[in-house]
């Protein structure tokens, strides 16, 4: 039983079925109402939205870590290129950019150190190609594009504890400090009236 507001009135208790009222947690509503709003909605989300499997998101993840385009993974796949990339950030939407999901993060850090490691081997078999002889040998701008070349390996491998290397710089100038000589003097006298 429901206490109408209309008991202050004299009118008695109702059933709302009675009255041919729902209640929802925003309102009262009738059933035609109810089934007009409720009629749209498949399994708590609207018409065209997808919810996308753990699973899968890991996959479009590790598929543009790898190269893949994003503009393609949305055709094949039929999401939004926002939302592989929020994928492959380890986040489950743009919205949560700032709350990654850990075990997202951890398979895409995953697929990273892979590609790292296979490159790092190409890498070092193409390091180990170049001879001292081979260097004797080649000419002056062939030895200083693979001396320019070798810097920038040198540099890369030597960045930050997390990789990123941070090039910003910040310059603060102290304000030089003037003596009371160096400021012109101005004489000013007093008129009386």
């Amino acid at each position: 039983m429901i206490r109408c507001l209309l008991n202050a009135t004299g009118v008695g208790d109702f059933r709302a079925s009675e009255l041919g009222l729902i209640f929802m947690p925003l309102g009262i509503v009738s059933e035609e109402e109810f089934l007009i709003e409720t009629r749209e909605i498949l399994h708590g989300r609207g018409n065209g939205i997808k919810n996308v499997s753990e699973p899968l998101r890991a996959l479009i993840a590790q598929e543009s870590i790898a190269g893949a385009s994003a503009k393609e993974l949305s055709k094949t796949f039929g999401i939004s290129e926002s939302s592989i990339s929020a994928y492959k950030n380890g986040a489950h939407s743009t919205a949560t950019y700032h709350k990654p999901d850990a075990k997202l993060e951890a398979a895409n850090d995953e697929v990273r150190s892979k590609i790292s490691g296979v490159a790092f081997n190409k890498l070092m078999d193409a390091m180990n190609c170049i001879t001292k002889e081979k260097l004797l040998d080649a000419g002056v701008r062939t030895a200083a594009s693979v001396a320019r070349d070798m810097s920038q390996v040198a540099k890369n491998m030597t960045g930050t504890e997390d990789g990123v290397n941070i090039k910003n710089s910040v310059v603060i100038y102290r304000p030089r400090m003037r003596e009371e000589e160096s400021y012109d003097v101005i004489d000013v006298q007093e008129i009386e009236r």
